[in-house]
């Protein structure tokens, strides 16, 4: 009877158990597209954040270089309590006072020829040389999670040819068994399809790590993941193919990059600083103006107040601003020689993308050709094999042939939505300048 009740319960319990694992697998996936992939990247990314941070650091020296141009006032209080001795005739005399004193200054610069404006110029070049290694920074992101996410498409769609292949394989096998029963088949042609079966099965198995592997590279794109529920990404629509003249496209790469834009900034921001320089040898002129208050015990109050000007020229600094001039006029040039440089790898990459997105276009015409010859080579195999005309090597090569070239085709889609990405970045399309 123990035995029995033991058995019932066990039964209600695997019952239950399956029930609510089939309630798990049945509660739909939350999905995300790649726009929202994006978003979920550039907001987790940290190197976002530092090149944020580089941009608010910029600014406030651009606020730094900018008081220059304000009076530069200050304050001073003193208090001293002064004690003293001095031998007397009759007796020592000694002295207890209290001293107070209160002074404000103010310094104007009326003119330096120059050294604050270019500071200033310097410090706003700089913030836009941030600006555009931040753009940069949000393309790289942008490329990566677009790669990513596609290559995780393609390793699902990848798994599902693997899967429709072993569902080929399944009723062949089907068949080959239910012909050998009866006698029109040899045991050779059940064998080799068990064999077939076995190998399909082996290439879905590494289909599925595939997909997983593609997943976890997706996940650190986003920076972590992106929920605490499992997710699956939409799938986008199919391209429309064109093919592309790099001659057209070069003029646009070259104005839209964001690291010419930062190279224009930074030569900007040296030739700020070369001024920056060489007025260091040039005079500057001042205002002051300052006020005192003064008050003791064994004196009056009294105050006093000092208005002026000062001219003050450099005459020598013994060669100092000579080796700096020096300095930025070599930085100068190498930025000059180093974009020329930064030119030449847009145009390769754009000429690159645009190899590979012709090469995508043709690859995916010619996929196509090749996936309905071999749809047709199947159906003409398979009908050859229901009549008993046909054998197992002919339909191992036939299905192989039709699951090579799905395969292909969807490799091809993916490598061509991957090569427009390059090239959007390449281009410097889409981002905000």
């Amino acid at each position: 009877m123990k035995n029995k009740t033991f058995c019932t319960l066990s039964i209600i319990s695997l019952i239950i158990l399956y029930s609510s694992f089939c309630m798990a697998e049945a509660k739909p996936k939350k999905t995300i597209n790649i726009d929202e992939s994006i978003a979920i990247a550039l907001s987790k990314n940290p190197e976002i954040e530092s090149s944020k941070q580089d941009i608010e650091l910029y600014k406030a020296r651009i606020t730094q270089a900018t008081s220059a141009y304000y009076p530069q006032v200050s304050s001073k209080f003193n208090y001293s309590l002064i004690h003293s001795e001095m031998p007397g005739v009759l007796q020592d005399v000694s002295t207890t006072d209290n001293n107070y004193n209160a002074s404000i200054s103010a310094l104007q610069n009326l003119y330096n020829f120059g050294k604050t404006s270019s500071t200033i110029e310097k410090s706003i070049n700089d913030l836009s040389s941030s600006q555009n290694k931040l753009i940069k920074t949000t393309a790289d992101i942008i490329l990566s999670v677009k790669k990513a996410y596609y290559n995780v498409l393609k390793a699902e769609q990848l798994k599902k040819v693997q899967e429709e292949s072993l569902d080929l394989q399944d009723k062949h096998l089907e068949q080959a068994r239910a012909m050998h029963k009866i006698g029109l088949k040899p045991k050779y042609e059940v064998r080799k399809g068990e064999i077939d079966r076995a190998q399909t099965r082996l290439q879905l198995i590494q289909a599925g790590y595939d997909v997983n592997s593609a997943y976890v590279s997706f996940t650190k794109t986003l920076g972590g993941q992106p929920f605490d529920e499992p997710y699956s990404l939409a799938y986008v629509p199919e391209p429309s193919l064109n093919m592309l003249q790099k001659d057209l496209i070069i003029e646009e790469a070259i104005k839209n990059r964001p690291e010419i834009a930062d190279l224009d900034a930074q030569i900007k921001a040296a030739k700020a600083y070369i001024k920056v320089v060489k007025s260091t040898n040039l005079p500057s002129l001042n205002a002051n103006a300052s006020y005192s208050l003064q008050n003791t015990d064994i004196s009056l109050k009294y105050n006093s107040w000092q208005v002026g000007m000062t001219f003050e020229v450099p005459i020598f600094t013994g060669f100092r601003v000579k080796g700096e001039i020096y300095e930025a006029n070599s930085a100068l040039a190498k930025l000059n020689a180093f974009i020329e440089n930064q030119k030449l790898s847009i145009i390769q990459d754009v000429e690159q993308s645009v190899i590979l997105v012709n090469k995508g276009v043709e690859k995916i015409n010619a996929s196509r050709l090749n996936l309905e010859g071999a749809m047709d080579l199947l159906q003409l195999v398979e009908g050859r094999y229901k009549t008993g005309v046909g054998n197992a090597i002919e339909y191992h090569d036939a299905n192989m042939q039709f699951t090579t070239s799905k395969s292909d085709l969807v490799q091809a889609l993916y490598d061509y939505l991957i090569a427009l990405s390059q090239l959007d970045y390449a281009l410097g399309r889409g981002l905000k300048k």
